[in-house]
């Protein structure tokens, strides 16, 4: 929890704001410059170095416009570092946070002062060894200053978040020196100018924020190096250009609240001015669709089955069909089921953002399902049945909202069913059969309203059948059979139309409605029927 001092007002301590010199050469060079100055002074008006700086008089006869800052802020030995945890991180990150204070802060609102412990200022939390500032927390805060570039000069500082603030000019690109980062959050505020390449020097940063502001030119390619990076928003700014693939190929990637969901990939421009999409100008986002299934054909087809060729109009490429959408032309549906191919998933489909089916069936592809489709917003039908694919289902599938049917069985596929495919709301159809599935069937499934037919079969699923898929209506066959589960088998799956559960190890006995409908298959299961109740 970050310690604040909400509503303090700022301590003593003597500390004067202004800027930081952060090398002490720096600082004695000033110091030695202020001191000629006031030398020189004195020989002027001897009797003006003299009066006491508290009394009045002479002192208000100097013409000052605004009051002369000092150069630096020293913190050492002061309240804001005092005690045990006193160490010279701690120091330069003091100093550096009061040097950067009016610029990030010129209404004071913040209670940063040399008189009060650095883990009482607001919005700072301590933390490390040694100790130093981990944290800058300051949402909400109604700052309306500038990010002061010296915040890069802090120690090691894992998260910042000035979001929700009224802060103009730019990004400083010094922030890229802060390579422990794991969290920039600068959303919603009025920042302009570009976005620093040197921010893809933050190589352990998982969370980027920078929607909602006023920044303009193109994405720096450079942010492909965040391969940790979780979320990325960019959205709601003035962004131009295209969207750089390395930022699909590297990391999670959320385009609807990210960037513009009609700012074109930065695909190669290899069918440009070609057969396959001809000259002309009008169809830029099938050159730009072309331009990625050229892109992803060698990892998807080694063995160069498919006819994809500049020499080739894109609708006469095997199994891609083209749409009219009010973007123009786009590829809409690709069907490469039983095409002999042998390679892997591309990452690179998910730049197909008007793709609304994917058929990719009895093929021999290897590897994993790219998160990354999770993006196709649009996508309705997503087979894969019948290749070799591993690992797990990824999660960011369960984002597909129009999706209807998913397929994924006949693969080596593992570990859980993510509880998240219970939000396909759309979904009629989901058959994950024969993989090697663990783990419980997660009674999220019991959303799906509009589901027609559940293939769970032949896995080594476990656990009890949820009570909550006896509430899918529309639910005319549900196959578990021959995987691991076990329990009593729920009432609730009486009102099902088709159940099949041999091949588990279920107790107790069968319901009278499950027994009553001879479409389902328990002669195997071994129980007696329930007793009416």
């Amino acid at each position: 929890m970050t310690k604040e001092a909400g509503g303090a007002l700022e301590g003593g301590g003597g500390e004067r704001r202004g800027p930081r010199c952060g090398a002490s050469g720096r600082r004695t060079l000033r110091w030695s410059i202020i001191g000629a100055m006031a030398a020189v002074a004195a020989l002027a008006n001897p009797v003006a170095a003299q009066q006491d700086p508290q009394d009045e008089g002479p002192l208000d006869a100097i013409p000052i416009e605004s009051p002369q800052p000092e150069p630096f802020v020293d913190c050492r030995g002061t309240a804001a570092v005092g005690g045990s945890a006193r160490t010279d991180e701690l120091i330069n990150d003091c100093e550096v946070l009061l040097a950067a204070r009016d610029t990030l802060d010129p209404e004071g609102r913040l209670n940063w002062s040399t008189g009060v412990h650095m883990g009482h200022w607001t919005g700072i939390r301590l933390a490390g060894s040694p100790t130093r500032v981990d944290r800058i927390h300051l949402p909400f805060r109604q700052l309306s200053g500038e990010i002061p570039a010296g915040l890069g000069e802090l120690t090691a500082p894992t998260y910042i978040k000035l979001n929700y603030n009224d802060l103009t000019g730019p990004i400083p690109p010094e922030l890229g020196n802060l390579t422990e980062l794991r969290q920039l959050i600068l959303n919603n505020n009025q920042l302009t100018g570009s976005i620093p390449s040197e921010l893809g020097n933050l190589t352990e940063l998982t969370h980027l924020q920078l929607d909602r502001n006023d920044l303009s030119g193109l994405i720096p390619p450079e942010l492909g190096n965040l391969a940790k990076v979780r979320e990325l928003w960019l959205g709601y700014n003035n962004l131009t250009g295209c969207i750089p693939l390395v930022l699909y190929e590297a990391y999670r990637f959320d385009r609807e609240r990210s960037l513009f969901p009609s700012m074109p990939a930065c695909a190669p421009e290899a069918c440009k001015d070609t057969d396959a999409v001809g000259e002309s100008d009008v169809d830029v986002r099938l050159r730009a669709d072309c331009d990625v299934l050229l892109d992803a054909k060698p990892q998807l087809d080694p063995g160069d089955e498919l006819n994809w060729s500049t020499k080739l109009a894109v609708e006469d490429w095997d199994g891609v069909g083209i749409v009219e959408t009010d973007h123009g032309r786009r590829v809409g549906t690709l069907d490469l089921s039983s095409r002999g191919l042998t390679g892997r998933i591309p990452v690179e489909l998910s730049h197909l953002s008007a793709l609304t089916e994917l058929d990719l069936s009895q093929n021999r592809l290897t590897g994993s399902i790219p998160g990354a489709l999770g993006y196709l917003s649009d996508l309705q039908v997503l087979d894969l049945h019948g290749n070799l694919l591993r690992m797990t289902i990824p999660v960011r599938l369960g984002r597909l909202a129009n999706l209807t049917v998913l397929n994924l069985s006949n693969n080596g596929l593992r570990n859980d069913i993510p509880p998240h495919l219970g939000n396909l709301g759309m979904l009629i159809e989901l058959d994950l059969s024969d993989n090697l599935l663990s783990g419980e069937i997660p009674a999220a499934l019991g959303n799906l309203a509009r589901l027609e037919r559940l293939a769970l079969d032949d896995n080594r699923l476990t656990g009890e059948i949820p009570r909550e898929l006896g509430d899918l209506a529309a639910l005319e066959m549900t196959d578990v059979e021959d995987d691991r589960l076990a329990g009593e088998i729920p009432t609730e799956l009486g009102r099902l139309a088709e159940v099949l559960l041999g091949g588990n190890d279920f107790s107790g006995c069968i319901p009278r409605d499950l027994l009553d409908n001879t479409r389902n298959d328990l002669d195997t299961l071994r129980l007696r029927a329930c007793r009416d109740r």
